[in-house]
């Protein structure tokens, strides 16, 4: 079962509070990771990229995750053929 940390970003009402900084994501992600699971992502995070974030099959970026460039990933859809 895939485990997603998303980025909080300050928007329309709330905007007062400062987004979810990416040592925060970081952390739970180890923390996760630490704890067995297996298929942890960080999100919604445009500047930043953990390395091996990408599928835990074959290594590929996820789709819909944005990586530095700032361009959405494309891949085609599917499970993976294992």
């Amino acid at each position: 079962m895939p485990l997603h940390f998303s980025r909080f970003h300050p928007q329309y009402k709330l905007t007062n509070l400062p987004p979810t900084p990416v040592e925060t994501l970081e952390r739970a992600r180890e923390i996760a990771l630490e704890e067995g699971m297996r298929f942890v992502y960080v999100g919604a995070v445009i500047e930043y990229h953990l390395d091996g974030g990408g599928c835990a099959y074959c290594g590929e970026p996820i789709p819909g995750v944005w990586w530095p460039a700032g361009q959405p990933v494309q891949v085609e859809p599917g499970p993976p053929d294992q």
